[in-house]
């Protein structure tokens, strides 16, 4: 009996260690299907987060506004009410582009606002500030990080806009 325990012994071993290499082939083929399949796109978005907040209705745009569509949008500045957390932008990711914007505001080297991904045609309307400002000029940068549409962890080209940030 004593022989037994030891061929029993090695058998079990060997069985387990069979059945150890399976399930890791199993796995490492799930997660190289999962990384290459066609709908990774939206399952990598629903990750990362497609912003919810995100919208194609476009408030009225002023008359004399003639500034033509570029790949990233710039400013001058942004107007803010000192008596409100929300306040409204136009963070657009114009529809001809084939990238994700993801839009972060910074006033007085503080991050106060930062998008999730933008998709192309959409844009953001309207943010919540973690708090209210007094009436005045601040410093602020707002910047734009880009990415592929097929990888959205492919970071493309980005822009760091440097702009008053103003309080009425």
């Amino acid at each position: 009996m004593t022989e037994e325990s030891p061929k029993k012994n090695k058998a079990l071993t060997i069985f387990l260690k069979i059945l150890l290499y399976i399930a890791v082939v199993i796995i490492t083929i799930i997660v190289v299907n999962y990384f290459t399949n066609d709908n990774t796109k939206e399952t990598i978005d629903d990750l990362l987060g497609i912003d919810p907040d995100a919208g194609t209705e476009r408030p009225e745009e002023d008359s004399n506004d003639t500034s033509e569509t570029i790949a990233i949008p710039g400013f001058e500045k942004l107007t803010f009410q000192s008596d409100s957390l929300i306040q409204d932008v136009r963070f657009e990711n114009p529809e001809d582009k084939d990238v994700y914007f993801i839009v972060s505001l910074n006033i007085e080297d503080t991050m106060v606002y930062e998008s999730q991904l933008i998709e192309p045609g959409t844009g953001i309307y309207s943010i919540e500030l973690p708090n209210t400002y007094e009436p005045g000029e601040y410093e602020g940068t707002l910047s734009y990080r880009t990415r592929s549409m097929e990888d959205s962890n492919e970071e493309k080209n980005g822009a760091v806009i440097n702009l008053q940030v103003i309080v009425e």
